[in-house]
Parts: C-alpha cells; structure tokens; sequence
C-alpha cells in the first residue's frame, strides 16, 4: 500500500485511479501518438498499483494500467492504438514483494537484477563471476528491457560509476549480442572520469561520446543483421573471454579483462578466415575450432560471407 499510494522520494504520489486524471493522461497520450510517438517508458511503474494491489480510500478500482494500454476506455478516451504496435516498458526495479509476473502481463520489465550479475563479471574480470545464464527474472527475456547499468545505479551513491567505460561498453555488447532481451545503452555524462562522476553535466546535454564507439555501433548492427538466429554462449576456462554465437551466421567475441588474451573454442561458424568489423583483427576457425588473439577490454564483430553489417 505504501510503495502504490503513498508519497515516493519526497514527491506526492498521482491518484492514478481517478478517472478524470486518466481522461486528462490518455489524451496527452494519444497527442504524442498523432505526433509519431512509437514507445514510452513508464519511471517508478512499480510505484503505480495492479489491479491485485490494495486500494486507496478514494478509489474503487486499481484499472490505470489497464486504461493506459488500451484495455479499456476512461469517459470514452482509449489509446489510439493497439499496445502491442508500441514499444512499452516499465521502470519495476527487482527487489522483494514485487508482482513481476503480474506487471508482465502489461509490457516489458527491466531486469535490474541481470545488471547487477554482469557488473559483478565486468568488476571480476570472470564470465563465472556470476550466473549470466539465467535472466534472474521470472519472465523471458523476449519480456525483458537489460542494461549494464542505469542512471541509478550510476548516480545513486555512485554503485557502478567506477566501473570504466571500456568495461561498461563490454557489457554492453555482451548484451546486444544476445537474441533476447532489449539493451538500454546509459549515457554518462560528458566529460566525465572515475575521479569526477558528473563531468560537464547539464540538464539536457548529451552526454559522452561512448554511444558512438565503433564496438557499440558494429554490435547494434550485428544485432539486428542476426535476427532469428539462435544464440550460444561460451567462455574461456579462465572466464576472461566470452564469445556470442548467432547459429552459424556471426559471432561477437569480449575480452573481459584487462589484458591481452588468446582465444580457441568450439565453434559453429564454417572453416575459414575472419576479419572483424571494428580492428580488422583476424581470427580463424579450423575443424570447429575458433582461434585468435584479443587486445584488453575490446569486443569483436565477426560475420560469415554474404552477411554485411
């Protein structure tokens, strides 16, 4: 009751079951969508109550989120258009007596807790620092919105602000890879160092320039060149190495640590040589074995022939 009607933050919670404030809200709504408006973000969702939750003395039903997604009509206000053509996630931050299932059968989540594993590997420098196999989640990650981190994590009491940008973006393409989930890249804010966590900061200015990196703009087109392509996951023995393989069309291979590592794992990709899209760095697959040598903290894109990114 208290997290779903209660002030959050110092901030006085919406009624968010009061008709008239979601007449008002769905024909903001619809405004974005005639703007062109494809998705939206709902912050705090975990603090706005299910239908399951208990009720404020005002309020005769918890329905915001089914009015919100267009389940049903408020003073004959519905969303312009069905939820599912839109990309809709929640803000519903894992911890302990969160409805995560129910929540689900609404949008897609983030799994704050499958961050917080992978800085747990990107901080050991280890694959098997932590368990990356399980999303950490009850849902699938087809229902799930990732990060290596989050404004949050990066600004509240600064938990993974130390970890480097390199390490960060390793993460990051650890999770592009994949074939579920949906990554949610953070942008730092420009100008900033491990000894100066705010940098230039300023309301409304982009941040650093790390969204652009060629390894964050090779897997982002690897990602969506290998849709539907089934994924495999291997490691190095010693965990510094971890390698995405998307059936026998690509591969993304990360260098965890901080120096320099040979790789040689089984392999999917046919025999032959490889180059990969971001250092031009060779690698080799030889009987289903795939081979070759990785700089510190650095991600490689390799694709099979016809395959452009």
């Amino acid at each position: 009751f208290q997290c779903t009607n209660m002030a959050m933050g110092g901030l006085p919670d919406v009624n968010t079951e009061n008709p008239a404030f979601q007449k008002y809200y769905m024909d903001f709504v619809n405004r974005l969508l005639a703007y062109g408006v494809s998705g939206f973000r709902y912050d705090t969702a975990k603090h706005i109550a299910l239908p399951s939750d208990p009720l404020d003395s005002l309020s005769e039903r918890n329905n915001f989120w089914d009015v919100a997604l267009g389940r049903e009509a408020v003073d004959g206000v519905k969303l312009a258009v069905p939820a599912d053509s839109l990309f809709i996630y929640g803000e519903v931050l894992q911890d302990k007596n969160v409805k995560e299932e129910e929540y689900a059968g609404y949008m897609k989540l983030t799994a704050s807790n499958y961050g917080h594993a992978l800085r747990h590997v990107l901080e050991e420098q280890d694959y098997y620092a932590d368990s990356l196999g399980s999303w950490h989640h009850p849902s699938p990650g087809t229902k799930l919105v990732t990060w290596v981190e989050s404004h949050d994590t990066y600004a509240n009491a600064h938990e993974s602000a130390h970890i480097s940008d390199a390490a960060i973006r390793q993460g990051y393409v650890f999770l592009t890879a994949r074939s579920e989930g949906t990554p949610l890249f953070f942008s730092r804010p420009a100008g900033s160092t491990r000894q100066n966590y705010w940098g230039n900061n300023l309301v409304g200015a982009r941040g650093n320039d790390e969204f652009m990196h060629p390894e964050v703009v090779a897997v982002n087109k690897f990602r969506r060149r290998m849709h539907g392509q089934p994924e495999i996951v291997r490691a190095t023995d010693s965990g510094r190495v971890v390698v995405v393989e998307r059936g026998t069309k690509g591969a993304v291979l990360i260098n965890l640590s901080d120096g320099e590592q040979t790789v040689s794992l089984p392999s999917a990709l046919p025999d032959g040589n490889y180059v990969d899209k971001v250092h031009n760095s060779s690698f080799t697959v030889n009987n289903g074995e795939l081979s070759g040598k990785l700089a510190p903290l650095a991600s490689y894109i390799i694709t099979g022939r016809g395959v452009a990114i």
